[in-house]
Order: structure tokens, then C-alpha cells, then sequence
């Protein structure tokens, strides 16, 4: 009879707590721009001499100060896919990950 009652307590707690929830992107993600060209989701940020690196969804962007250079599919070598990563490289280089 306490295995019963146990289960029938158990049961009763899982049916009141079952609460729906929802997978929601906040409203500001995805909302940044650079020089008036949106950036995307970004993924991945390098800081170095002044330098602010930026790997997003719509490309690789340079901030420097008041200023910012972007690179994407439409003036560069940048395929369709997102910068996914960022590094700096042994000789000041900078190395990225392209996904897609």
C-alpha cells in the first residue's frame, strides 16, 4: 500500500508541475550594425593592438575607435557561411573559422 500511495503522489506532483515553456529570442539579438550593415548573431570577438575583431553571421568586421570596416560575401572572398571563430595568429595574423 506505501508503494501505491508513493506512485499515486508522484504522479500527481508530475501532472501539477507541468509547466510549457518556450524557446524565445530575446528581441536585440541579431540587431547590431556597423556602419549601417547589420552584423547578425556575432560569434566571436578578438581584441588586439586597437583593434576590436568581430566574427558574426554577416561576415568579419574590424572596429577601430569611432570607425569599422566590414567584409562580407558582396566585396570579399567570404563564402555564403557565417564567421564562426577568430584567432590570432603567431605572426599577427588573423586566422577564422568559416561555417557554412
Amino acid at each position: 500500500m506505501r508503494k501505491f500511495g508513493t506512485s499515486i503522489i508522484l504522479v500527481l506532483i508530475g501532472l501539477f508541475s507541468h509547466i510549457k515553456s518556450y524557446a524565445v529570442e530575446p528581441s536585440w539579438v541579431g540587431k547590431g550594425k556597423f556602419n549601417e550593415e547589420p552584423s547578425g548573431v556575432i560569434r566571436s570577438l578578438v581584441l588586439d593592438d586597437g583593434h576590436i575583431y568581430v566574427g558574426a553571421e554577416n561576415g568579419f568586421i574590424d572596429i577601430v575607435g569611432g570607425s569599422s570596416i566590414t567584409l562580407n560575401r558582396q566585396n570579399s572572398i567570404l563564402g555564403d557561411g557565417y564567421i564562426s571563430n577568430l584567432a590570432i595568429g603567431p605572426y599577427q595574423n588573423i586566422c577564422l573559422g568559416n561555417c557554412g
